[in-house]
């Protein structure tokens, strides 16, 4: 099997049970396991699969087809240009949230910290950090496996950023000129454990 054919196949597959972006869905897993760009991979069309990789394209397309967001299948999610490791430990940056960088940029002025409460992977943090470069930016999460993963991408991106392990602002022993927060959203009446 092709590239081409597998693409067809996978696309049809998908558009019964994810009609968004079948296509889109199945380029970005076919880039992930042969390791080359979209563009390269439209332009390989003819390119032979091997029995493993097709193993491995079908195994994630299944996982698609139930549900699990493309992120999680690649472990990577864009987020103001840069790439960012994410996994099942953190939720998948949104795209609206960008717009709180954008809001930073414009708002600044002459403050020297920000606190990003709930960090997850880190995305706001690093981002204010590498846009930012004279804040001091510290992370903060409730999650140690979180907080893995903010600092397995501080590391990658090469931002200098703080990382705490701590429930909201409970144990800052000092206060913030700035406060992020992009918490997930909890539906009224859903029971918090």
């Amino acid at each position: 099997m092709n590239v081409s054919e597998w693409l067809a196949e996978a696309s049809a597959q998908l558009k019964k049970s994810t009609p968004e972006s079948p296509r889109l869905d199945c380029l970005v897993l076919l880039s992930k396991v042969l390791n080359i760009s979209q563009a390269q991979i439209l332009a390989r069309l003819e390119t032979q699969l091997n029995a493993n990789q097709i193993n491995i394209l079908n195994e994630l397309l299944e996982n698609r087809k139930k549900g699990v967001p493309i992120a999680y299948l690649t472990s990577t999610k864009e987020f103001y240009g840069r790439t960012f490791m994410v996994n099942k430990d953190v939720l998948i940056p949104r795209p609206e949230s960008e717009d709180i960088i954008d809001l930073l940029k414009k708002h600044v002025y002459d403050r020297k910290s920000v606190v990003d409460i709930g960090t997850g992977s880190g995305c706001l943090a690093i981002t204010a950090k590498l846009e930012l470069q004279d804040l001091q930016v510290i992370g903060s999460d409730v999650s140690k496996k979180a907080l893995k993963v903010a600092r397995f991408n501080a590391e990658k991106l090469d931002a200098k950023v703080k990382f705490i392990n701590t429930n909201l602002t409970v144990n800052f022993k000092s206060s913030f000129d700035i406060y992020l927060a992009n918490l997930p959203y909890v539906p009224y009446g859903h029971k918090v454990s």
